[in-house]
Parts: C-alpha cells; structure tokens; sequence
C-alpha cells in the first residue's frame, strides 16, 4: 500500500490539472514532472517511480538531482522513434538492433 505524505493524487499534478482528461493529457509530455512546482512532491514520486521500477541507487540519486532542479528529460521511447522514421519513410536509415550490436 503506499501512502503520500502530502495529501491526496491531486495534490501532486502540475497546477491546473485536475480530472481524467487532465491526467491524461499528462501522457502527451513525458516530462510533465517538472512541472509541479513542489520540490518534496517532485522527489517523493520520483521515488515511489524508482521503487516500482527496481531502478539501481545511482540512478535513483542521479533522478532525484534532477527532480529537485526541475529538468528530468527522459528519453523519446524508441518505439517513437522507429515510428516517426518509419512514417518519414526512412526507416532504413534506422539502425537495426543486429547493427547496433555490431553484427
């Protein structure tokens, strides 16, 4: 069970966001975090994310840098990637994962 030390769900979204469409909208940038202007709000997510996702202690430390300072940027998801390349046309320009592992 987890319990938020600083209220309720809400009390964690970026100001303004509130209902299932707002949350949902969160899903369009995968930054959102930076945006709650709670540093302790930003952090303890962060660490509830890093609990659920067994991360190593070096990356929860270098996420929670980044979380005090606003400026988390996690990566585009490869799948993005290969779909905007694909789309462009240019998919063959993407590497295969065969050729990224030097075969």
């Amino acid at each position: 069970m987890l319990v938020l030390k600083h209220g309720e769900m809400e009390d964690y979204l970026p100001p303004g966001v509130s209902g299932v469409k707002g949350i949902v909208g969160l899903t369009t940038d995968r930054n959102w975090i930076n945006g709650i202007p709670d540093e302790s709000r930003r952090v303890e997510l962060g660490q509830v994310i890093c609990q659920i996702l067994d991360v190593s202690a070096a990356e929860n430390k270098q996420l929670e840098e980044e979380l005090r300072h606003q400026s988390v940027a996690f990566p585009q998801p490869l799948s993005d990637r290969v779909d905007r390349a694909s789309r462009r046309g240019n998919i063959a320009d993407f590497p295969s994962v065969s050729d990224r592992r030097g075969s």
